[in-house]
C-alpha cells in the first residue's frame, strides 16, 4: 500500500490552502484537511520558494520534506486511524533571514513532522 502521493490539482491544492487548518512547526508551516476514509492514505504538496537557491537546492528541500513525511508517516499510520489528509507543506522564513534547510539534519526535519503529527493527533 503507497502511504504518500503527490497533492496535484489547482482545485485540491486550492481546497487545502482555503478551508485547511494551520499549524507551524520549528522549520515549516503545515497546512491540512482531513477527511474520513476507509483506507489510510497521505497526499502532500510541498513548496519551496526561490529564496532557497538554485532549483537543484529546492528539489533537495522538497525531496528531504517528503522522505520525513514518509518515515514519520509510515510509523504512525496505524495511530491516526483511516483518514485521508491533505498537507500542504511551506517553509518559514524568520524575518528576512533565510533558513539554509538544505543544511538542517534529517534528524531535525523528521522531528518536525512528528511534532506536527502529534498534534495532528491531538485535534
Amino acid at each position: 500500500m503507497k502511504v504518500l502521493t503527490a497533492l496535484s490539482g489547482a482545485g485540491a491544492v486550492r481546497e487545502v490552502r482555503s478551508n485547511g487548518k494551520c499549524v507551524e512547526g520549528k522549520y515549516f508551516r503545515f497546512r491540512f484537511l482531513c477527511h474520513p476514509s476507509d483506507q489510510f492514505s497521505v497526499r502532500i504538496g510541498i513548496v519551496v520558494n526561490k529564496r532557497q537557491g538554485t532549483a537543484v537546492q529546492r528539489n533537495l528541500v522538497r525531496r528531504r520534506v517528503r522522505e520525513a513525511f514518509r518515515f514519520v508517516m509510515k510509523a504512525r499510520s496505524a495511530e491516526l486511524g483511516k483518514l485521508e489528509m491533505s498537507f500542504f507543506v511551506t517553509p518559514i522564513y524568520k524575518g528576512l533571514k533565510v533558513i539554509p534547510f538544505r543544511q538542517v539534519p534529517f534528524k531535525d526535519l523528521s522531528r518536525d513532522v512528528a511534532a506536527f503529527v502529534e498534534k495532528l493527533q491531538a485535534l
